[in-house]
């Protein structure tokens, strides 16, 4: 969890951490690749928007001493693709505990 640039509480996917390069794959799969390694990503997560803002070129985007994060709706998410990476002192906290949906619920994580 962060604040996002209006002091709201956001809740999001971190996919890369401080140092990493995040890009799209250039093969024509717009599979996410972590310092070129292909990035398995949970099947919550709605993979066929993932090519906007900063990742359409394909060109890596260097996380720098922030966090890359994803939106699960690709399609209507403000994350870091349109944000740039989310600087460590905007971070407050993480998800401990899941909700929904019930199959994946618990806590600990």
């Amino acid at each position: 969890m962060f604040l996002g640039n209006d002091g709201v509480r956001v809740m999001k996917r971190v996919i890369g951490l401080p140092g990493e390069h995040v890009q799209v794959s250039e093969a024509g799969d717009d599979r996410l690749l972590i310092d070129g390694v292909p990035l398995v990503l949970s099947d919550s997560v709605d993979k066929k928007f993932i090519r906007y803002g900063n990742l359409t070129d394909r060109k890596p985007v260097a996380c720098n001493d922030g966090y890359y994060v994803l939106g699960d709706f690709t399609s209507d998410s403000d994350d870091s693709r349109f944000n740039g990476p989310v600087p460590p002192s905007r971070i407050i906290g993480r998800a401990w505990l899941i909700v929904s949906p019930w199959k994946r619920g618990g806590g600990g994580r």
